[in-house]
């Protein structure tokens, strides 16, 4: 039996993070401490705090009571701190999974900095109710940047002023256990257990006034500093100057033109500076030196990324975490048997298209459709109490690969309809309501793939309808259309031609063109020709490379007999993600939403597939799926990665990057006007039907989506491209919806546990839903057959 989860698990949604930690002996220490003393309650005490380091600048600058004031006018309550010395090793242990990116010439003015001062180190409360996402990841998105030239008004470093990315002011825990690490990082052992009693036992705690008591007497101790770069500048310049009058040299004249250009926006070296300064026994004052090296030197490597890139903001935005109760939740009470029609009585409607939400509204669930009520008629149906709680849509997973034994997955995850990406005549029969016999969502299917014939860059699956010209393209299209297929799937051998023949043939017929952009056509060529939607991201750089990295690609073929099949797809992957043309992409994304195409862009297929297989088998969703299956999964078993396994762990390192271009990419797409559909490409590997929808949302958010438009992405906007088979209308969603416990608009989290969803008219509870899922264990277990 494998161990129980450490207790401190839900308090974070970085799987990197979670695995780092959890090797770290002061983390290991402080979790203990706190279990010690909260046991059961220290998750949640720990979920509803947000905690601030104020850095060294922050105490000489004097701008720690401008922060206290905003963090009281934004419902956080001080409960706890301590003075802390950030010297060397604490700061580099702070910051250990974010310094592999530094430049050694940040590391040298952080070591300036940092222990210039005592910092002091704040736990705050948050006092939201209910508690929608935890209190740090609440603060996350109310502190601002570390960059001062994105900072709003609004934003808590925009207030705090400051002119360079090193000298933020403060330091802030990005998740709840960001917490736990900085009690082990931050405090001696002895120190540990009083502070952790005062987070722990927050409920009532208030130390505003001694905390202000407190402050008075740092900056007591603590000498006030300017903060002015312009200022510091003008007395470097006098004392430049002085120096070169008494005794001009060559070294102090290269000084002068280094800090000149750096003005102008040229990197400055500081190693050199301080050298040549030593050489001429010019001595700075302390902040002085601090703040010309934090605003002119470069700051972090290129081509780097973070140990731990994610911050966990978006998981949680987007429903990744779990707010743990201190209480027990209300249930759901319904006074009756479901029999239809039913009537659900004071529910707040979300209406996902407007952002707004529809408060005290009763409606009928009859014949399959969701239409207002009068509340005083519904006294003898039966009733399902809605006060408190949130009317949404049904999710749609944009692209799936449909069986009918993940039906109940989808169901208990809230996905009522699905997007079928590779058809057969029993997912026609489905999508025109046959009854299976077994649960499930609503489903759209596309017709089975056309493609080209095969080259030495890829292989055409079995079964897929070959197409070698305009004339066969058409006459595959007729054929398919003559069968009742709505959708038409092409894939990525077509070429222009071929596709051309396709498309002309979805015209007249009212079709839909999907599927794959082909490889040797750009995304803008393929919208086009008439496709509505483009699946994946998978040659979104065809034409978008720079031109360098553009002929290295072309000359890959002459090498790949030498280099082999893996360290040419290894290659390949470097030159795609490494050469992006952003100018070009910026482009792109103005043709696509002229042309009205949607993307499907899939990103947890990319974040999911490609990476170690032990971090992908700790997903707690894999539980729900046969273990065979599972294995199958495996690189090294899968045979499209197989071949791939001597070099696999480059293919993990430069996937991770290509995700972060394609997040960026999708956060274009999205700017520009382009309709983005969430989809999932489950079941492929490490996609578990139903839970990766969420995962996709997240990852949405992550790129920049607000939590609503993210959602609208998984309701409204599949509705739309679809057509009649994919619309929900109404603000209640026509027949298909979720009954939910928080504000969908807010955070996404509330969508991964349902308390009720209806789909195809029929509603089951939550605990129906919970049944499903262990329906389907006992099946993969062989119990109660």
């Amino acid at each position: 039996m494998p161990p129980a989860p450490a207790w401190w698990r839900p308090l974070t949604v970085v799987e990197d993070k979670a695995l780092e930690f959890a090797r770290e002996t002061d983390f290991r220490e402080a979790a203990a401490t706190l279990e010690a003393v909260g046991g059961l309650r220290a998750g949640p005490a720990l979920q509803r705090l947000a905690a601030i380091t104020f850095k060294p600048e922050a105490v000489v600058g004097r701008r720690i009571p401008t922060a206290l004031d905003f963090m009281s006018r934004h419902g956080f309550r001080p409960i706890a701190f301590r003075r802390v010395r950030l010297h060397r090793y604490r700061a580099r242990a702070l910051w250990r999974f974010q310094w592999n990116v530094a430049t050694l010439d940040r590391l040298a003015v952080a070591d300036l900095l940092m222990p210039a001062c005592d910092s002091l180190w704040v736990a705050f409360r948050d006092e939201t109710a209910p508690l929608e996402i935890p209190g740090t990841v609440r603060f996350r998105s109310l502190k601002g940047p570390a960059y001062p030239s994105v900072r709003k008004e609004g934003q808590l470093r925009y207030e705090l002023g400051g002119t360079n990315r090193m000298m933020t002011f403060i330091h802030a825990a990005d998740e709840p256990v960001d917490i736990v690490r900085e009690l082990g990082v931050l405090f001696d052992p002895e120190e540990r257990p009083a502070l952790a009693r005062e987070l722990v036992a927050a409920d009532d705690a208030d130390v505003t006034e001694v905390l202000r008591k407190h402050l008075s007497a740092l900056h007591d101790d603590v000498p006030g500093e300017e903060l002015d770069i312009d200022a510091v500048m003008g007395r470097f310049d006098s004392v430049l100057a002085e120096h070169l009058s008494r005794s001009p040299s060559s070294g102090l004249s290269a000084v002068r033109r280094a800090v000149d250009r750096a003005r102008e926006g040229a990197t400055l070296d500081w190693a050199g500076l301080v050298r040549d300064l030593d050489k001429a026994e010019i001595r700075l004052p302390l902040w002085d030196r601090i703040q010309i090296g934090a605003q002119y030197i470069r700051h972090d490597e290129e081509n780097t990324v973070c140990t731990i890139d994610e911050d966990g903001r978006s998981g949680w935005l987007s429903g990744r975490g779990t707010i743990l109760p201190l209480d027990e939740p209300r249930p759901v009470r319904v006074r009756a048997a479901n029999a239809p029609p039913v009537e659900i009585v004071g529910v707040t409607v979300v209406d996902v298209a407007g952002g707004r939400l529809l408060p005290d509204m009763t409606l009928r669930l009859s014949d399959g459709r969701l239409t207002p009520a009068d509340r005083d008629a519904a006294a003898s149906l039966p009733v399902i109490d809605g006060s408190g709680r949130y009317l949404c849509p049904g999710l749609h997973d944009g692209h799936v690969h449909y069986q009918d034994d993940d039906g109940a997955l989808y169901l208990a995850n809230g996905v009522t309809h699905v997007r079928n990406m590779w058809g057969n005549e029993e997912h026609l029969a489905l999508a025109a309501g046959k009854d299976s016999g077994l649960p499930g969502p609503r489903l759209i299917t596309t017709s089975p793939v056309i493609d080209g014939p095969t080259d030495s860059q890829a292989s055409t699956w079995p079964g897929v309808v070959v197409c070698r010209s305009y004339e066969e393209g058409a006459e595959a299209a007729t054929g398919l259309a003559d069968d009742g297929y709505p959708m038409l799937k092409v894939y990525g051998n077509l070429d222009r031609e071929t596709l051309s023949g396709i498309c002309a043939v979805a015209e007249a017929r009212g079709l839909q063109v999907v599927g794959h952009c082909p490889g040797a056509l750009t995304f803008e060529e393929a919208a086009g020709l008439g496709m509505a939607c483009i699946e994946h991201l998978e040659n979104v750089e065809t034409g978008h490379l720079l031109p360098e990295y553009a002929r290295a690609l072309r000359s890959l073929g002459g090498r790949a007999r030498q280099l082999g099949p893996a360290y040419t797809a290894v290659e390949a992957l470097r030159i795609r993600t490494t050469g992006i043309d952003w100018a070009a992409m910026d482009r792109m994304a103005d043709e696509l939403a002229a042309t009205g195409v949607a993307v499907c862009p899939t990103l947890s297929v990319y974040r999911m597939m490609f990476q170690e297989p032990e971090v992908a088998l700790r997903d707690p969703a894999l539980e729900h799926l046969a273990p065979e299956r599972v294995r199958h999964w495996h690189p090294r078993q899968d045979f499209r990665t197989r071949d791939l396994a001597p070099v696999w762990p480059d293919i993990v390192a430069l996937s991770r990057q290509r995700l972060d271009n394609y997040l960026e990419i999708v956060a274009l797409l999205h700017t520009r006007g382009v309709r983005i559909i969430a989809g999932t490409d489950s079941p492929n590997p490490f996609l578990v039907p139903g839970f990766s929808l969420h995962r996709e949302l997240s990852l949405l958010v992550q790129a920049g989506l607000a939590p609503v438009e993210a959602l609208r992405c998984a309701t409204t906007v599949p509705a739309e491209v679809f057509g009649p088979a994919g619309r929900q209308e109404g603000p209640g969603a026509g027949a298909d919806f979720l009954l939910l416990n928080a504000n969908p608009l807010e955070s996404l989290r509330t969508l991964r546990q349902p308390l009720g969803v209806v789909a195809k008219g029929v509603y089951r509870s939550r605990s129906a839903l919970t049944a499903l899922l262990d329906g389907s264990r006992r099946d993969l277990t062989g119990a109660d057959r």
